[in-house]
Parts: C-alpha cells; sequence; structure tokens
C-alpha cells in the first residue's frame, strides 16, 4: 500500500525541518499543518472504504442465507420426487394396476380407449416425476453454486475489510506521531489542541439553546434536531451511536431519527438521495466533499452545517464550506 510511504516521506520532511534550525518557523508550521490535513482526508477515504465493505459484507451475508434456504428446498423437491418414484416403480413391480389386465378387462371399444387413455395418463404422470426429480436436482445444484460464490464473495470483503482497518490504524497512528513530533519540536501543544468539551445540558436543552430558529418540519426537523444532539460526541471510525460517530454515521443515525434510512457510506448515501443545488439548500440536506465521494455532513441552516470530521475531534457545527461536491435531500 502507498500509506506507509507517505508516511515516512511527512515524517521524514519533519525531521530535516527541525534538525536544520532549532525553532521551526511559521512556514514549517503552515506546511506541517498542510501534510496533517492531508493525512486526515486520507483517512476519511479509508474510513469511506470501511464502511462500504460494511454494506456489502450485509449483503453477502444475506446472499449466503438465501443461498442455503434454495439449497434446502431444492433438496426437500427432489427427495419428494424420488421417493414418488420409488413408490410409483413399486407398485408396478408387484402388479397392481397391471396394464394387460387393464386393457383386457374392457368390454367394448368404448371402454378400451377409455382405458388405454388412462394409461396414457399415468405414463405422462410418471414422466413428469422425473422431469421434476431431474429439475428440482439442477436447481439444487445451482443453488448450491450460488452458496459457494456467496461464501467466495464474503471472504474477499472480510480480507478487503481487514485491509482497510489496518490503513486506518497506520494513518491514525502516523497522524498522532506527527503531532507529536511537532510539539517536541515546538515545546508546546501548538498542534493538538483540546477539542471543545462535549455540552453539559439534556437533550431537550441542547435542542431549544443552539437550533437556530429556521423553519423546518416533518422528518428534516427530527434528523436535525438529532444531529444537534450528537455535538460534542467524538468521532470514531465506523462509529453510528452517541459512543462516536464517523461522517456517514452520524447522518444516517441524525435521519433515522427523522424517519429515512440510509446506507452507512458517504458515496452510497449520494447515490441512495435526490440531489439538489447549493441554491436550493434547506436544513437536514447533506453535503458531500471529495472526488470520489469520501465526507458528508448536514446542513442545518443559516450557512452552518454539523459534521464528524476526523480523527481526534468532535462531532461540531460550523460553517458550511465551500468545496462540496454535491448536495442531496434524503
Amino acid at each position: 500500500m502507498r500509506l506507509p510511504l507517505a508516511v515516512v516521506l511527512v515524517l521524514s520532511s519533519l525531521v530535516i525541518a527541525t534538525t536544520a534550525q532549532a525553532r521551526p518557523t511559521h512556514a514549517d508550521l503552515t506546511a506541517a499543518r498542510a501534510r496533517l490535513s492531508s493525512l486526515n482526508n486520507r483517512e476519511g477515504a479509508l474510513v469511506e472504504q470501511y464502511d462500504q465493505a460494511q454494506v456489502a459484507l450485509a449483503k453477502a451475508q444475506k446472499d449466503l442465507t438465501d443461498a442455503k434456504a434454495r439449497v434446502a428446498t431444492a433438496d426437500a423437491k427432489a427427495a419428494a420426487a424420488k421417493k414418488e418414484l420409488s413408490r410409483r416403480a413399486s407398485l408396478a413391480y408387484q402388479g397392481v394396476g397391471s396394464e394387460l389386465s387393464t386393457i383386457f378387462g374392457a368390454s367394448n371399444l368404448n371402454e378400451l380407449s377409455d382405458r388405454l387413455q388412462f394409461l396414457n395418463d399415468i405414463a405422462g404422470s410418471d414422466a413428469t416425476v422425473v422431469a421434476t426429480a431431474q429439475v428440482t436436482g439442477q436447481r439444487a445444484a445451482w443453488a448450491r453454486s450460488d452458496l459457494a460464490k456467496a461464501v467466495a464473495a464474503k471472504a474477499a470483503i472480510v480480507r478487503n475489510i481487514a485491509n482497510s482497518k489496518a490503513q486506518i490504524r497506520q494513518s491514525i497512528s502516523a497522524q498522532q506521531g506527527l503531532i507529536d513530533r511537532i510539539q517536541k519540536a515546538l515545546q508546546r501543544p501548538v498542534f493538538k489542541p483540546q477539542p471543545p468539551a462535549p455540552p453539559v445540558m439534556t437533550h431537550a436543552s441542547t435542542v431549544s439553546t443552539h437550533i437556530p430558529n429556521i423553519p423546518v418540519s416533518g422528518g428534516a426537523a427530527a434528523a436535525v434536531a438529532a444531529a444537534y444532539s450528537a455535538i460534542g460526541v467524538p468521532y470514531v471510525y465506523a462509529g453510528a451511536s452517541m459512543s462516536g460517530f464517523d461522517c456517514s454515521g452520524l447522518t444516517m443515525w441524525a435521519w433515522a431519527h427523522g424517519g429515512v434510512s440510509l446506507p452507512h457510506s458517504a458515496a452510497m448515501q449520494y447515490d441512495s438521495i435526490p440531489h439538489v443545488s447549493r441554491s436550493e439548500l434547506q436544513p437536514g440536506d447533506l453535503v458531500f466533499f471529495y472526488s470520489p465521494i469520501s465526507h458528508v455532513g448536514m446542513y442545518v441552516g443559516g450557512g452552518m452545517m454539523i459534521e464528524a470530521p476526523h480523527t481526534g475531534a468532535y462531532v461540531q457545527r460550523v460553517p458550511l464550506r465551500t468545496d462540496a461536491v454535491g448536495y442531496g435531500r434524503p
């Protein structure tokens, strides 16, 4: 993967800068901030990959369950067909319904014709049973094939998730290492500011205190209120609860309070909802960033948005950014 090499280059450049002079200049600090921002963006992209892999894994697990059910159904039908074939073969061997006695027992041509038709119907029924056994057996084989494919897909997805997790941990570790090195060089915590403490208040007082008087109704009102209630909750990758959120986890969780189900992925959320323009934004609309899309926040009116930005930060209300690439309305 490219990430470890990028981290080495970042940290190496920092060492060069700090050994060339006793104290970094303002330009050094600005460059370090830019590199740190780049690491945060990379981490955001990896979190998006992880979230998408989780969605795919859930689908693979459902496919796996469906395939098992199809196998069971097909096997049951095949067994029933084989049992019926065995029963008919046993009856024929015992002479029950002998064809000759049936034919010779006719007293006239009309009765003979009726009995021949009856024998043809039985023969057709036997053929149908045979065909049913063959078809159900083939369906069972297909179902098992689908099952094998589902298992393989699930294994591949799990490997991808493991790789993404490892990359995310590397990104977080590199980010923290960069911060620590800068702190040591400056002898003061310039690049590790303490995030604002979560507001100490009830849910009701949080909403009434912080939500501006902007007309919002229906599901959007509930989603906006939920987003405000999450301000101060720490960023946690793949998080989607009040113990921690990532960006799409926050918008998914908030809009669930508004009665709308969204996938846990910024890109998938963008693909699943109607799009609007920036000039049409209303409170509750979602704002998407980067290409490919890997970050999402919620517009809450008054030129402000709520987002879960990156590791080390907390859910926060900030001015609506100008670098958005799309907008949507759940």
